[in-house]
């Protein structure tokens, strides 16, 4: 294991252990109750809402995540492999994509920050989400179902179901709140582990000629040292993006 104040790469988990599910949106997974869908707070259309086979937790979260050094990971990751990064308060680390297909979920703490990062196989969508909510602190795991192909969280504080690509409570307690978006952008090993360096993906701005680099830090000229606001995106599959916010304008360069 190695964590450094810079970087540290996920390597492998501690499995969750796997409980059974029910198909029907009526069965209380969390209680094991019989209950009615009226009876709990839902913001979406249930019918919507449809098994993706797993049982609850049936793709386990990654709840104590261990890491490895650069040449470990150099073993099993080549330089094109992509990685979900994650930067808080001075500390960085990585989350290889080939381990969060099996996963979909990590619950960690990166430079002090309660954080989760994610990842839905069949949308594409790589997000991650400040885990402190109105005064609690989450964690997450994998309900087994789906919503228009994305798959459906729930938190084990509240048992409330949470829409991934959005971030949006859907059914039970906390539904129709957000969660916080953070920024967990996608890049591939041999960036991330590089820092990208010299020309290896580096761009100047047209105003000072300072040198960036992908992780939007200036390692020359003027501005150098000087750290740009990373802002949450993803790199979702147009359906995906599309059926959650219909309204978006696309525009052709």
């Amino acid at each position: 294991m190695l964590d450094r104040s810079s970087s540290a790469f996920l390597l492998a988990s501690l499995l969750a252990a796997c409980t059974p599910g029910e198909a029907a949106l009526g069965q209380d997974e969390m209680s094991g109750r019989r209950t009615s869908p009226r009876s709990r707070k839902i913001t979406v259309d249930p019918s919507e809402i449809v098994s993706g086979d797993p049982p609850k937790d049936g793709i386990p979260a990654i709840d104590e995540p261990r890491f490895v050094s650069v040449r470990a990971a150099d073993r099993f990751l080549d330089g094109n492999e992509p990685l979900a990064v994650v930067r808080r308060n001075g500390q960085t680390r990585a989350y290889p994509i080939q381990i969060l297909i099996w996963h979909e979920i990590v619950n960690d703490v990166v430079g002090g920050d309660p954080v989760t990062v994610t990842y839905c196989p069949l949308c594409n969508t790589t997000l991650a989400f400040d885990r402190r909510f109105e005064g609690r602190l989450l964690d997450f795991g994998t309900t087994g179902r789906l919503r228009h192909s994305d798959m459906v969280m729930y938190d084990r504080q509240t048992e409330t179901w949470w829409q991934q690509a959005t971030g949006e409570g859907i059914v039970s307690e906390l539904a129709g709140k957000q969660l916080t978006f953070i920024p967990a952008p996608v890049m591939r090993w041999s960036d991330v582990k590089q820092q990208l360096p010299g020309d290896d993906g580096a761009y100047r701005d047209q105003e000072t000629g300072s040198l960036w680099n992908f992780a939007g830090v200036a390692t020359e000229c003027e501005l150098v040292g000087t750290q740009l606001r990373e802002v949450p995106h993803g790199h979702h599959f147009w359906f995906a993006w599309a059926v959650f916010r219909p309204k978006t304008k696309v525009w052709g360069i």
